[in-house]
């Protein structure tokens, strides 16, 4: 699909093996930093895993690995901004994930450690992946929604106050809580 005004964050791996530029492909722009050892596979790396891996890249010549299992080191860092901070409106955030560890990590967030008020994030989490914000859960994906070196699309959305989560399309949680004002803009975003 095209890049339009609502994509405030798009990440996109069609690069060279072990390439450590990324991009923000939406028209905001945003900088995007490299902590440790993440970086684009090529398809033929990947594919060469085996069962140790999804088969190859999702879409174009790569993907992004974030090598650690579970760890802090290996993350990606994006400056603090509004367009992180939800409020009390409709969004969603989706992406494609392979996971190859079950380890509790963050996989994307304005926070990578202990929820507060106002930020949010979605993490493997023993295995369902959680989002929370204002102390509370969004929806969790529980086993078997999810599968070990298999390219899956995570969507986190909240549409006139409705909170569901889907994965490859199907829903899998929901919950209303339209309370919650997501407006925490001075924390960066975190992914891995």
């Amino acid at each position: 699909p095209a890049i339009d005004n609502y994509d405030v964050f798009v990440l996109q791996s069609n690069t060279s093996h072990n390439s450590t530029t990324f991009t923000d492909a939406s028209n905001s722009g945003h900088t995007i930093t490299t902590h440790g050892s993440v970086r684009h596979r090529g398809q033929a790396e990947i594919a060469a895993e085996g069962a140790a891996g999804p088969g190859g890249a999702k879409f174009g010549t790569s993907a992004i690995w974030f090598p650690g299992t579970g760890n802090t080191t290996d993350y990606l860092s994006i400056p603090a901004s509004a367009d992180f901070s939800f409020g009390t409106g409709d969004w969603s955030v989706d992406f494609w994930f392979a996971p190859f560890y079950t380890t509790d990590s963050v996989i994307i967030g304005t926070t990578s450690t202990a929820v507060s008020d106002n930020l949010w994030r979605v993490k493997v989490a023993g295995w369902p992946i959680t989002g929370s914000g204002i102390n509370d859960y969004w929806p969790a994906v529980q086993p078997p929604n999810l599968v070990l070196n298999t390219w899956q699309h995570i969507a986190i959305s909240r549409t006139s106050g409705i909170v569901r989560g889907f994965v490859d399309g199907v829903q899998v949680g929901g919950t209303t809580n339209p309370s919650w004002n997501i407006s925490d803009d001075s924390k960066q975003l975190y992914l891995g």
